[in-house]
This record gives structure tokens, C-alpha cells and sequence, in this order.
């Protein structure tokens, strides 16, 4: 989850300040989300801030399929067998000529979603190093016997695509508007 996200929510629900903990607030905040209020919990997700339309994965599902349950993905290995189908990574770089047809198939009516995606994958393309350095850094577990090498890419391009979302698919509320602001602040 964005660091900003919690920012913006402790912020919004005047838990911090400064560095002291408003221990009634965060109680509140705690009641509010663990009764279930429904608004508390759809600004919990940045999701939710830009909308995406149906993603089309039947060209992959012959192949990957079995990484696709009732809708959910099981995550990394839905990203590696995508982009190894799609030929989106060769060994650890991004194939930008296939990115951009992969996202076609993904994203075939939004072509204005499809295009900041692939501007995503760009800038991602030339965070190469970064991505491989926090795969070498961070502890994933074997047991899924795949490389969440395709899942960082795409967590890679979706931050671009938060910051860039099409005013059709954004959600203009306060909540949104605050998180965007603060990833785009953390981009300067």
C-alpha cells in the first residue's frame, strides 16, 4: 500500500500530528474500519481512484488460465505467464514493441487507458536497474516457484498510470485527489 495513502487517510482522520498520535481519532478510525463502513473502506484503496473497465485476459487464458480463479489472480505467476506469453520480458527487460501489443489485447476498447499504461511501461523501461536492484534486495517467498520480476514491472506501469489516470476513468474526490497529489509530490 502507497505510503501516501497513509498519509492521507491518517491526515484526513487527524491521527497524526506531527509525530503524536491522536489516540481517540485512531480509535475511531480503527471502529470505523473494523465495522465496516462502507465509504472508510472504498478510500482504503487506491483502486478504487482510477477505474479500470474489464481487463480482456481471454488471449492468455488458454496458457495462464490456470492462474486465473473465479476472477482473481494468483499473483506473481499471472504477471510472469502473461508476459512470458505475451513475450513482454526478455530474460529481465521489458519488450517494448510487445508491451504495447500486449496492452491492446488487455485494454482492446480503452485505448486511452492502453496508452498511459504503455507510457508507464516506457518510463519503466528505463527503471530497469531500480527494479532488478529491489528484486535482488527484497525476500519473496519459493513456494510459488515463479519471479515476481513481470509483477514489479506491472506495479511499475500502474503508479504511472495513478498519477496519469484519464480524467473518464478517475474519481474525482477529495480522498483521490489528496493521494494523487501526494504521489505526484514524491515524484519531484
Amino acid at each position: 500500500m502507497s505510503p501516501c495513502l497513509h498519509e492521507c487517510i491518517f491526515n484526513a482522520r487527524k491521527v497524526l500530528s506531527g509525530k503524536q498520535l491522536n489516540v481517540e481519532n485512531a480509535e475511531r478510525m480503527l471502529q470505523e474500519l473494523l465495522g465496516n463502513n462502507k465509504d472508510f473502506v472504498d478510500v482504503y484503496s487506491t483502486q478504487s481512484c482510477c477505474r479500470f473497465p474489464d481487463v480482456n485476459f481471454k488471449p492468455y487464458e488458454k496458457r495462464c488460465g490456470h492462474f486465473m480463479l473465479d476472477g482473481l489472480h494468483i499473483w506473481p505467476c499471472s504477471f510472469e505467464c502473461i508476459y512470458k506469453a505475451a513475450g513482454v520480458l526478455n530474460g529481465t527487460q521489458l519488450v517494448l514493441d510487445k508491451v504495447d501489443l500486449m496492452m491492446d489485447q488487455l485494454f482492446k476498447d480503452q485505448q486511452h487507458l492502453k496508452d498511459v499504461f504503455v507510457e508507464g511501461f516506457v518510463k519503466c523501461k528505463s527503471k530497469e536497474e531500480e527494479i532488478l536492484k529491489t528484486l535482488k534486495r527484497r525476500r519473496f517467498p519459493n513456494k510459488a516457484k515463479c519471479s515476481p520480476l513481470a509483477m514489479l514491472y506491472g506495479i511499475c506501469a500502474y503508479k504511472h498510470v495513478f498519477n496519469n489516470c484519464p480524467n473518464d476513468n478517475w474519481t474525482n474526490s477529495s480522498m483521490c485527489n489528496r493521494i494523487r497529489a501526494c504521489e505526484q509530490s514524491r515524484l519531484t
